[in-house]
């Protein structure tokens, strides 16, 4: 399993002074961020791919750029076309049922499938806030799921913080949700810390590790040690990065413990 953690100024610090034991950084779809990261060594790219009424959308290009995520392929270390599965209701209506939505989920899969061949297509779960729609929140649990997985045959990019924050606001237990994953097509797994926003009270991820979230970890960690879950290829945390959103979360002592804390969890699978 490699280990990577979001790419931003103070990880490519810390991994140029090798402060932090990882094999890859993590970085997404943007020119100055992939130049900025490629200049300081291995790094691989998370797509931004989504589910939309009429096929792939990209959330942050007009176009899929499906060229640019091919040739991307080759140049980096990227080894999946992970496609989010967020549901956007004022894309898909109020009254998308559950059925509708997984029919949308599929054409999305199949034509990253289409393109890239199916071994390389992973999905991961996004977070579900207790005032989500019913469609909303069936999409983001086990067993929707499990139910595209084993009729694409697409693999599974884990987000245990969504999961977690999706538990919470919906009164859910993390461990018993996480059991009802396909996690046997486990592929990918990203891991993060999750609170609130500084003078928030809306639950985030992408911030530090708290005693519960390295708790959570451990579980899932456990589940692919004792052969409930496959060893993923990768393993990301998803802390730090560039621009605003990401300046007051890349901490680079942060940095540092969540990458020696993972990598000795890793070290024992």
């Amino acid at each position: 399993m490699k280990l990577a953690i979001n790419a931003s100024s103070q990880a490519i610090l810390a991994r140029e002074k090798s402060r932090i034991p990882v094999d890859l950084l993590k970085t997404g779809l943007a020119e100055e961020w992939i130049s900025e990261t490629a200049a300081s060594g291995r790094f691989y790219v998370h797509f931004p791919l989504g589910v939309g009424p009429s096929g792939v959308v990209n959330f942050d290009h007009p176009e899929p750029e499906w060229d640019w995520i091919e040739r991307l392929f080759d140049e980096c270390e990227s080894e999946f076309a992970n496609l989010h599965i967020v549901f956007k209701s004022e894309w898909f209506g109020d009254d998308c049922s559950v059925d509708q939505y997984l029919d949308s989920c599929r054409r999305s899969i199949l034509e990253l499938a289409d393109r890239f061949g199916v071994e390389r297509v992973i999905i991961e779960n996004s977070v579900a806030r207790a005032d989500a729609s019913e469609t909303e929140k069936v999409s983001t649990l086990g067993e929707f799921f499990c139910q595209i997985v084993s009729e694409t045959g697409c693999g599974l990019l884990l987000d245990s913080a969504h999961l977690k924050i999706t538990c919470i606001e919906n009164g859910l237990d993390f461990r018993e949700e996480l059991m009802r994953f396909p996690l046997y097509a486990l592929r990918e797994w990203h891991i993060a810390g999750v609170g609130l926003k500084p003078n928030g009270e809306t639950l985030y991820d992408s911030l530090p590790m708290t005693e519960d979230d390295w708790e959570c970890t451990a579980f899932v960690a456990a589940a692919i040690r004792h052969g409930h879950a496959a060893r993923p290829n990768t393993v990301a945390i998803e802390y730090g990065g560039f621009g605003e959103n990401f300046e007051w979360r890349s901490d680079m002592d942060e940095i540092i413990r969540s990458c020696r804390g993972v990598r000795t969890i890793l070290d024992v699978i």
